[in-house]
Parts: structure tokens; sequence; C-alpha cells
């Protein structure tokens, strides 16, 4: 074997590899193949051959056919074998009584002959057809691979149906049907894997497309080898022989199943409620629309519902957002049971859901209905194994009488619903007219509330708590007011409930706080120290930081924690006795004590009033405003034992709604520490507030 050449050749200069016994035929053809411009390689055998395609991968081999040992053609057998060297062109360099194993060369995978002697005029000319052809080969397999990786990727294949019903499909048709070994051969091949509903569309549209040469295009099922139905979208056009003549169809076939499936969950997500899996606000609006299309030709009339629940903001805050989900699932359920299918139902909005009647026959269907919503809410929720009692707030508006459009009919729906949380009882409202007016008032509202605290409106009056024994100011409550800048003073009747409602309470509770401790500060720098009471709202109290509040509020303002008071309801305390009370009890570990408001008025607080870290009970103003001169009544027995009760366990009590003088000595008379209302000053501004005066009997 004649050794290759120590350095392989550049990637720029092609290689020859010439294998042959005879090392005079190597010499010559070297010589003439090196003025060509090739670089050379030589063997001496076929197996020296074999190892030289492998390690030096020439471009070309030119193989005699008679070798001692391996022959050529056995040396093109095995060359062939090695991998990627199926496009590798090898020339038999044979002599002219050879020329009859020709056949037997070309299925060994032989390129081409040379006929000894070599005529270097022809060697050349066909090398270089011959690596032009290999290029040519490589690039359409490096295609035919980027086509059939694309199709892949794509889940696509193609097929051909001829007018005599035989078939042909590409391995991505095959990969696609998970067929890979088998073939179509016929139309019908193709058809047996649609399910059998769906085959007669695909029958029909390609008999008409051999019939009129009309192209067409359609989506089906078709079930794959491994069971699996998938979704694909099927086109088919005619395909016509040089006179015209139509003489099969060539069709494509695409895997758009997970296409569909995403398709589908937008449109779920687009119309549907992720929570309940009811339909959303766009989704129920659409079927309004349908839904007074149809009424206004029948001439009849359907019902909209608006449903919210009492206290889901709160429930959510102090349970979990899982466990409001969970609420809200169980309300979607009794609604969808309650109604029986004869109306859709929507979730709207957070709390709030919708319902659309089916035409209705005569007004006792809306009272039977309506009766049915109230009866719903009766029972008890069961969430996370505790039974809760849930008010809903049922408001309704009847097409056309309520609003001849979409818009027209959810206002007047919302707007009966604002009216039935107002009224706070559980009946049902009817719209009726002037209700979208205050609707569109209070969102005025509320959008300038959000504005209130950059614009400076907010203002705090105080109202003085005096000691019923010296008749001394010795503390003031803390009240809001909203001087708003188009109408002035505003109620915080009107107000305070949009502020919990929409969660702007807390916001604003803070400056409440901040600013009456910053007052408190100045009152007793100015030798006037009185403590201030400040109310927290229930969402203000069920805020994670509370307790870090109230301490950034007393570093900010250098006030003493014994001249600030706070104060919740009874309501708000009893949520959630445990979390009141560690509360409560971080707040006393600052040095801040708590005044239970409203005291009294339910909850059945008397038993739990022990484990609540407060110091102060607040006289609900119900229990004194009926103290008459002639005779206190029940009323003023109630107000004496609360006063029994706080002196027992060592507690302040303030008697609230103080106006006639009788009152303050009834109270006195019982042993009230400190006494609060119009008898000794209605809430007034800072300015206005008079620390010194005192009030005699």
């Amino acid at each position: 074997m004649v050794k290759p050449p120590a350095s392989h050749p550049s990637t720029a200069q092609q290689s020859v590899l010439i294998v042959d016994d005879d090392r005079v035929v190597r010499l010559t053809l070297a010589q003439a193949l090196r003025k060509s411009g090739y670089a050379v390689l030589e063997a001496a055998d076929g197996p020296a051959g074999i190892e030289i395609v492998r390690e030096q991968k020439p471009d070309v081999v030119l193989l005699d056919a008679i070798m001692p040992g391996l022959d050529g053609f056995e040396t093109c057998r095995e060359v062939r074998k090695l991998a990627k060297y199926d496009q590798l062109p090898v020339f038999m360099l044979t002599s002219i009584d050879q020329v009859d194993k020709i056949d037997r060369a070309f299925d060994l995978g032989v390129t081409d002959f040379l006929v000894k002697p070599i005529r270097f005029s022809l060697l050349l000319p066909r090398i270089r057809f011959a690596l032009r052809a290999r290029d040519m080969g490589v690039a359409l397999r490096r295609h035919e691979e980027r086509l059939a990786q694309a199709q892949r990727v794509a889940r696509f294949g193609y097929w051909e149906v001829f007018a005599t019903g035989d078939a042909e499909c590409s391995d991505g048709t095959l990969n696609l049907l998970g067929l890979t070994g088998s073939r179509f051969r016929a139309r019908d091949d193709l058809l047996d894997l649609v399910p059998q509903g769906e085959r007669q569309q695909i029958r029909a549209a390609i008999e008409a497309a051999l019939r009129t040469g009309a192209s067409y295009e359609l989506e089906h099922r078709m079930l794959r080898a491994d069971g699996q139905l998938r979704v694909l979208h099927h086109q088919g056009e005619p395909h016509r022989d040089g006179d015209g003549q139509i003489v099969g169809l060539l069709g494509t076939l695409q895997d758009v199943t997970e296409r569909r499936r995403a398709e589908a969950m937008i449109d779920y997500q687009t119309y549907y409620d992720a929570v309940t899996g009811l339909p959303n606000r766009r989704l129920f609006s659409d079927r309004m629309s349908h839904a007074i299309a149809s009424a206004l030709q029948s001439e009849q009339i359907f019902v909209i519902g608006f449903v919210g629940l009492e206290g889901f903001r709160r429930f959510n805050e102090s349970m979990g957002h899982d466990a409001g989900d969970k609420l809200l699932r169980n309300v979607a359920q009794r609604l969808e049971q309650s109604l029986k299918s004869k109306a859709t139902i929507a979730r709207m909005y957070n709390d709030v859901f919708a319902i659309l009647t089916e035409p209705i026959p005569n007004p006792l269907a809306i009272e039977s209905m309506a009766t049915d919503l109230q009866h719903m809410f009766e029972k008890p929720f069961l969430v996370e194994q505790r039974e809760l009692f849930v008010k809903g707030h049922v408001g309704l508006a009847i097409f056309p009488e309520d609003g001849d459009s979409v818009h027209a009919m959810l206002r007047s729906a919302e707007a009966a619903m604002a009216r039935a949380r107002e009224h706070q009882g559980s009946a049902p409202q009817r719209y009726v007219q002037g209700m979208s007016k205050n609707a569109e008032e209070r969102l005025t509202l509320e959008s300038d509330l959000r504005k209130a605290i950059q614009r400076d409106e907010l203002v705090l009056y105080y109202q003085p708590q005096i000691d019923a024994r010296t008749g001394s100011v010795v503390a003031a409550e803390a009240l809001l007011r909203w001087q708003r800048h188009k109408t002035g003073l505003v109620s915080p009747a009107e107000f305070i409930p949009i502020a919990e409602s929409t969660g702007l309470i807390v916001p604003i509770g803070e400056w409440v706080l901040r600013t009456a401790c910053a007052q408190a500060a100045a009152w007793e720098a100015a030798g006037y120290p009185i403590r201030v009471g400040v109310n927290l709202s229930a969402r203000q109290f069920a805020e994670a930081d509370l307790v870090g509040v109230v301490k950034s509020a007393l570093k900010e303002s250098k006030l003493d924690p014994d001249w600030l008071e706070l104060e919740i309801t009874e309501s708000v305390a009893m949520v959630d006795l445990d979390a009141t009370i560690a509360v409560l009890g971080k707040l006393q570990e600052c040095g801040v004590e708590a005044a239970l408001d409203d005291f009294g008025t339910g909850y059945a607080s008397l038993s739990y009033l022990q484990k609540l870290p407060v110091s102060t009970l607040k006289i609900d103003r119900s229990f004194v405003m009926e103290i008459g001169e002639d005779d206190i009544g029940q009323s003023g027995a109630i107000a004496r034992a609360i006063v029994a009760l706080a002196k027992s366990m060592g507690k302040e009590i303030i008697a609230e709604g103080v106006e006639t003088p009788f009152q303050a000595m009834a109270l006195k008379a019982m042993g009230c520490g400190l006494l609060q209302g119009y008898l000794y000053g209605k809430p007034v501004p800072v300015a206005e507030f008079d620390m010194s005066r005192r009030f005699g009997d």
C-alpha cells in the first residue's frame, strides 16, 4: 500500500482516491489528476482503500475491478456500507473484457465505468460531472430532510389520489397518523381512518373535485394508529395531465388539534369566568342582545337580575382567596339549582352575579323567581367545613319597561341591586325611575373620593368626651369629614360606605390615624394632654400591617401611646374573635388601648368580653336616647347593666348620644365615667374645639 500524503487536502481542494494494485496505473493517474488541481490519495488494495475512505474522506474514488484479495466489487460494497458515503462517486476501472460485469457493479453502488487504458480527456470531465451530481444529490437530500423536518414540526403531510382510486402519501402523512411502515394504497384506506359519521363529507368533496375540478377545504377528525382522535385540516385540488384532463387529486393534511384546543381555551377564557365556569359579562351581554332582538319580534318580556353578596370582601380577607372562590362556586351552583335551567346565569364581577330569564308569561312569574332567590340565601353555605350564612342583595329590571338596550337594562338591574344593599334587607328590589341616576351620582362621588386626599379635602372634626364628675374635657373622638370641592361638606353616611366597599378606607383610615396623632401631640405640647379616639373600619382591622401603621403614626408624631385610643365595633370584633384578640393584644403591648364601640347591640359579646383586651366600653346611643325624664324604661336598665358590668371588670365606660341634662344626670347616677353627645358639643373642626371648657350640672 502506498501511504497517503501526510496532510489532508484543504476543503477548497477536492481529493481523488486511486485504489489499484498496479503501481504504474496509480502513478499515471496521479500525475494527470494533480496537474488538474486535485489532491491524490493512493491505496494498493481494497482494505487499504476502505480505511482511507473512512479516515481521509475523499471526494472521488477510482477503483480497479480486479485486485488480489478483496476485489473492486466487494470493496465498493464495503465502502457503501460506511455511513454518509452513499453519495460518494465511485468509478470502476475495468478492461474491455470485464464489461459483462457492469450490471453487478451498478447493483453494488458503482457510479460509472472507465475502460483501461484510461483516456484522460474523458476521465476529467466525467469526474467533474460526477462531483456536480454528488453536490446536487447532497443538496437535494438536505432539502428533503429539512422538508421532512418542517412537515414533522408543522404536523403536515401530503397525499395523492388517482382517478383509478389508488392513492399515495408522504412520510409526513404516515408520521402524522402514526402509520410508519405502512402506506396508503387506495382512497378508502384514508377514509377508513375517519370516524364513520364524517366520511361522507370527505367522500362527497373528493368526488365533486374529480367531477367538477373544484378545490375543497375542510376539517375533520382522524383516528391515529395509537387510538388518538386528532383534528386535521384537509385540503384537496384536482391534478391534470398535459391535455388538461383530471387524472387525480393532490392534497394536504395538517394536524391542528393543539391549535383548536388553544383557540377553544382562548374562547372559553374570553366568554367564561375562570372561577365559577359561568358566562362572564361579555357573553352575558351578547346573549342579552339576542334576547332583546327576539323579545322585540315576539312582543315578550324578560327579566335581568343582579345578585350581590354582602360582606364578601371581608370574608375574602379573613378566610383567604381560595375560600372566597369556593364560596363563589357554591353560590353559582345554588343559583343554577334555584332557577332550574330557566335562565342564563353569569358572574359579572367580584361578588356580583347576573340572571337573564327566558321570556316570561306574566308578572306572577317575576314574583316567583324573586321569592326563589330570596329563599336561596336562607340556608348556610358550607365552605371548608364551616357553615356560613351569606346575605344576598337582589335587584330586578324588566324588559322593555326598564330599558330598551343592553346597557340600559344592565344599568337598571345594577341600580336596583344597589337599592337592595342600601335597604340592608333580604327582599329583592324592583327598578324604579331615578335609580340609575343615583347610581351614576354614586360613581361620580367615588371618583371624587379617590382624589380627596391629594386635593387635601379631608378634614377631622372632634367631639369632646366629658369627665362626668368634674365636667372637664378629658378626651375627644376624631370624626372624618369630607369638604368636597364641588358641593361642600359631604355626610359621612354618603361617602364612608363607598370608601368601605372600594377599599379606599385603608389609605383614608391611615391618613385619619396620622392626622389625629399629630393633633393629639400638638395639644399635649400646648399643655392640654387629652386622649384622642380613632375609629377603625372592618377593612382597616383586617389589614396585615395595622400594628405597624399605628407604630409609624406614633413615631412620626412623637405622641405618647397613652393619648391614643382605637375604637372598633362589636360587629368587627366578632368576625374572627381569635384574630381580634391577637391584634388588640399586640396594640396593647405598644401601649395603645382599645374601646369597644356600639356595645350592647348584639353578637352576644358579653360571654366573650373577658377574652377581649379592651379597656373601654362605649354604650350605644340607642340605649341612651330612650332614657326619658318620666321613666328610664328598659333601655335605662340595659345601660345600668352595662355600667355595672364594666365596673366589675375594671373597664372604663363612655355613654354616647347624650343630648339632655336628664340623660346626663341619670348616667352619672349609674356611675358612668365619661359622657359624649350634643349636650356637650357637636363634632367641630380643630380650630373651634374648646379644650378648656368645663361643664357644670
